[in-house]
């Protein structure tokens, strides 16, 4: 099982564009216990990084390691906050999303098909 790159590296280049303060906030040194929540494991599955089936728990490490140095916290701080706000579990709000014309489950892709 895969970790799409293109697809982290899209979130990051998204999430960058509404966060000001931007150069300050970015980077950081990678915490030694990043944990994945939930929500931000949906977005995840959503936008399309990995399979709908994909274990996390398992493989969270290979996740982690996808994810450009320094850009951990950066990148999942913001999914969380999107998760609650735009792609929430019930009713995402899809057509206010950035990230939709990439988005799996919103073009009905991969795991998301009918």
């Amino acid at each position: 099982m895969m970790v799409r790159l293109d697809k982290i590296l899209h979130m990051i280049t998204c999430f960058k564009s509404v966060t000001p303060g931007l150069e300050d906030a970015q980077y950081s040194t990678p915490p030694t216990d990043i944990k994945i929540s939930i929500d931000s494991e949906r977005v995840m599955k959503r936008i399309g990084i990995f399979k709908n089936n994909y274990d996390v728990k398992k493989n969270k490490r290979k996740i982690i390691d996808s994810i450009p140095y320094g850009r951990e916290e950066f990148l999942l701080s913001h999914l969380l906050n999107f998760s609650q706000n735009i792609c929430k579990k019930s009713d995402p709000e899809c057509v206010s999303c950035e990230m939709s014309t990439h988005c799996d489950f919103h073009n009905n892709k991969n795991d998301w098909m009918n």
